[in-house]
């Protein structure tokens, strides 16, 4: 706080950097918090990997002006004013965005007016941007801020030290000199070990009130041990906190559990840093497997599930599915996702039935084996399982008359649609940086092109019927989600289709993804505006074609709209 207050420092940037639990997010809440009171707080931005709201840099710099103005009114007027001026502001790049909707409006004040303003900006978690190049983009963005022009603003960010991070922190780093950086390694652990102790004892205290047990429960030395295995990590803690807070089970018992399955002392070794975080992911795994399996009747693998619920909502970042449609696309019993998490919920919850992770260390967990052992299942392999449900979901949609594009069906149909064309991206793209060839993966494309093409028609009228009704492909709404699913498709099949020739199994399943290709290649949002078909979709004449290509299940009418889109485009 003493930094943050300090407007004539030199340094206009304090940059925090730490591993996954150290207590980063811990310290910017309450740090927030305090510039709140003091009001002095201009605006704050949390990434989250889990959200596709908070995992890109998009919403960053409009909602920091938001918060901005929420303060001043003379800055939301001039705020105003901008977005009024250019209405596809928030589709330019960070530093035009804030250069229009803060540091513009900001410069028309008087000295006074800027006197008054709040002035800290806190963002935390700049490492949870699922993009390592916007990551780069906003740091230079903030290094504009602070190395090259007069702004009010301190700027309080807080990440893991990843790559794009530690290039511009580094010596020779674009922010190397403009930034005062604080590392939460040993030297503050002794800092964090007491607040750790602190809230420890007092969760513990509250816990056993609300149970009515003896105070007696837990002791100082219970405290002790948990404090040290957390080794100044606050998620070890909190998940300590959640699990025995569980309804189900005895708080005692539980903690007893938790200290008994601990590693000796509470000591780690230097090569393993999460080695007691690690122990306590696989004794909450290894109990909720057991407590599922006594009770499923399905066989249901049970860690498959789990994984699959945590690379889709917290790797691959979908923001597609809720986890009731997760389920019947992997061809569960509805309700499964409940039974699934009902012991895990120190570790996940559900909002709006979407997963929500509490700390991005459990997928790090799960995706390292040498951290892992038995609860790890190997990515490629979640994705696989996943690809393969989406084929045999589409195939089922394909063959339901009519179509199922709209209510809830609909729903569900395209949110398939859309997490097939993302997983086959993903899978395809981890397969060409390992330079591997996925031949079961070919070989299910080619059978699901074989199947008289319905799947891919299907695909096809849900594509069109999308861009044609709900302008889902415009390129000037940044949130247009069918744009996406263009891009993944053909981007999957670029990497695709020469493996389907190399194999050379079957021309003609490669002809139909190739026709699918060249198709909609022609719909992306850089070949818009000379997609003529598209363009003169409201004609008369086009509306007509569309009531027949919706109107018939056969490929002749699919090749008709196909040559017509054609025609349409090369004149």
């Amino acid at each position: 706080m003493d930094w943050i207050q300090a407007r004539d420092a030199p340094q206009r940037l304090l940059y925090m950097t730490g591993a996954a639990g150290a207590g980063k997010s811990a310290l910017q809440q309450t740090v927030s918090e305090q510039c709140a009171k003091h009001e002095i707080l201009a605006a704050s931005f949390f990434f989250n990997v889990g959200d596709d709201t908070r995992n890109n840099t998009a919403k960053v710099i409009p909602t920091i002006a938001y918060q901005l103005g929420q303060k001043n009114t003379a800055v939301r007027r001039l705020i105003r004013g901008a977005v009024e001026n250019d209405p596809l502001i928030f589709n330019r790049a960070l530093i035009s965005q804030i250069q229009a909707l803060i540091l513009n409006p900001v410069s028309r004040l008087s000295p006074s007016e800027v006197s008054g303003l709040p002035y800290a900006i806190l963002v935390d978690g700049l490492d949870e941007c699922s993009d390592e190049e916007s990551q780069r983009e906003f740091l230079r963005v903030i290094d504009y801020c602070v190395a090259k022009v007069r702004t009010p603003f301190r700027f309080f960010i807080a990440s893991r030290p990843e790559l794009a991070i530690l290039e511009a922190l580094r010596p020779g780093g674009h922010l190397h000199k403009a930034a005062y950086p604080i590392q939460l390694s040993d030297g503050i652990r002794y800092i964090a070990t007491a607040d750790i102790r602190r809230t420890v004892t007092r969760s513990l205290r509250e816990l056993g009130e609300m149970r009515n047990l003896e105070q007696t429960w837990f002791s100082e030395k219970d405290v002790d041990q948990i404090v040290e295995a957390a080794s100044g990590q606050y998620i070890y803690a909190a998940t300590v906190i959640r699990y025995v807070s569980q309804p189900r089970g005895d708080p005692e018992t539980m903690l007893r559990a938790v200290l008994d399955w601990a590693p000796a002392g509470g000591k780690q070794s230097r090569a393993k840093p999460f080695a007691s975080l690690d122990s306590l992911y696989t004794h909450i795994l290894s109990k909720a497997k057991e407590e599922y399996e006594a009770i499923d009747t399905n066989e249901n693998d049970f860690l498959m599930i789990f994984n699959s619920y945590c690379y889709l909502f917290g790797y691959v970042g979908e923001d597609v599915l809720d986890l009731p449609s997760y389920d019947q696309i992997l061809g569960l019993e509805k309700g499964t996702y409940k039974t699934i998490i009902y012991d895990l919920r120190s570790l996940v919850t559900v909002k709006d039935e979407k997963l929500i992770l509490y700390h991005k260390s459990l997928v790090d967990f799960l995706l390292d084996e040498g951290r892992s052992g038995s609860s790890c299942t190997e990515l490629l392999e979640v994705l696989e399982n996943t690809l393969f449900c989406c084929l045999q979901r589409v195939g089922e949609f394909s063959k339901m008359r009519p179509f199922p594009f709209i209510g809830i069906r609909g729903e569900v149909s395209e949110s398939v649609v859309r997490l097939l064309a993302k997983i086959a991206r993903v899978y395809l793209s981890i397969c060409n940086q390992r330079s591997m060839f996925p031949c079961h993966v070919v070989d299910a494309f080619i059978s699901f092109s074989k199947n008289g093409d319905s799947g891919w028609a299907f695909i096809d009228k849900m594509l069109l019927d999308r861009v044609v009704l709900t302008g889902g492909l415009n390129p000037y709404c940044k949130e247009g989600i069918m744009w996406e699913t263009i891009r993944d498709f053909t981007w999957a099949f670029e990497y695709l289709l020469p493996l389907m020739k190399h194999q050379d199994k079957d021309p003609r399943a490669r002809g139909i993804l190739q026709d699918c290709y060249d198709q909609w290649s022609t719909w992306r949002p850089e070949r818009w505006r000379t997609n003529k078909f598209i363009q003169d979709f409201e004609g008369a004449f086009t509306c007509k074609k569309l009531r027949r290509y919706y109107e018939n299940y056969e490929k002749a009418d699919r090749m008709d709209l196909h040559e017509m889109s054609n025609n349409h485009t090369s004149t």
